[in-house]
């Protein structure tokens, strides 16, 4: 697991950890995967290989999401350790929802987080510049990882005014302070719904599959504010995401549709990608025409 990537603000590794007997708590939170698929056993070993030694040498006590045994709701009790303990771990590695909906949980108390994420995984927009660690997942890079996700520990703790994407608008005064605890509330519960439904249109993207023997069309609907839907259009007309749509419809100053032939050389993914990051709202559907 050879780590690659930078940590955003490296600590220093002779800090103690523990000023009190009382042990940190942490958890780690990662895609599951059936037992014995290649997903689990790659999780499996990473938490047993660097993730557990690195945070029992620092004073720990790790809980592993998947691996709580305690009676009682999962749910809840992940839910309890997301809100109540001294440090996260979210892996990343595929971008699975559930783990995307546990770190924005985490992100809305402003407590200690560290993304760590297999080598290729491209963050979304959102959390792109948050504190990460990337990894090859190769016995050679082991040791190095570990020295790694040390200094990213003592990185998160030492930040007592971490940002994340909740806490920068809070920040912006998108949040009124009149009455801030109530507003604060229900503005954590609105963007955990607002990440949903952008997990299910991605979902939904990279469901549709290649289909060379189907005739059709991939229908993509833009949804946004004027200026970031006219870059997008700009960037089609142009070709930078392959081939000219056969059409393209604009709806509205804040809709737009093409639909790009389902054999054509065009590149969906990274035109969602784009408008994502554009703050584009993206839906994709594939339309089968008749043979």
């Amino acid at each position: 697991m050879l780590c690659n990537a930078s940590v955003s603000r490296p600590g220093q590794s002779d800090i103690m950890l523990n000023s009190s007997n009382a042990p940190k708590t942490a958890l780690v939170i990662a895609p599951i995967g059936a037992p014995q698929s290649a997903i689990r056993r790659s999780v499996d070993g990473l938490v047993q290989a660097v993730l557990k030694p690195v945070l029992t040498q620092l004073g720990f006590v790790a809980t592993i999401a998947h691996e709580l045994d305690e009676p009682g709701s999962i749910t809840h009790q992940i839910i309890r350790h997301l809100l109540e303990d001294d440090l996260v771990l979210a892996n990343l590695t595929a971008l699975n929802p559930n783990v995307m909906y546990e770190l924005a949980v985490r992100h809305a108390t402003r407590k200690p987080v560290i993304i760590i994420a297999e080598a290729g995984t491209i963050l979304p927009f959102d959390i792109a510049d948050e504190r990460a660690i990337f990894f090859v997942n190769d016995l050679a890079g082991v040791e190095e990882f570990k020295v790694a996700l040390e200094r990213a520990v003592h990185a998160a703790l030492e930040d007592r005014h971490a940002y994340n994407p909740i806490y920068r608008v809070i920040a912006a005064n998108v949040i009124s302070e009149v009455d801030i605890s109530r507003d604060v509330q229900r503005f954590v519960l609105e963007r955990l719904e607002q990440i949903q439904d952008r997990l299910a249109a991605l979902s939904r993207a990279a469901a549709q599959p290649t289909r060379p023997n189907t005739a059709g069309v991939h229908h993509v609907r833009m949804n946004g504010e004027k200026e970031p839907l006219d870059l997008m259009l700009t960037a089609i007309r142009q070709g930078t995401f392959g081939v000219h749509p056969i059409q393209q419809q604009r709806y509205s100053e804040s809709s737009v549709a093409v639909n790009v032939s389902a054999d054509a050389d065009f590149d969906i993914t990274a035109l969602v990608e784009r408008a994502r990051s554009l703050n584009i709202a993206v839906d994709v559907r594939f339309i089968a025409l008749p043979q």
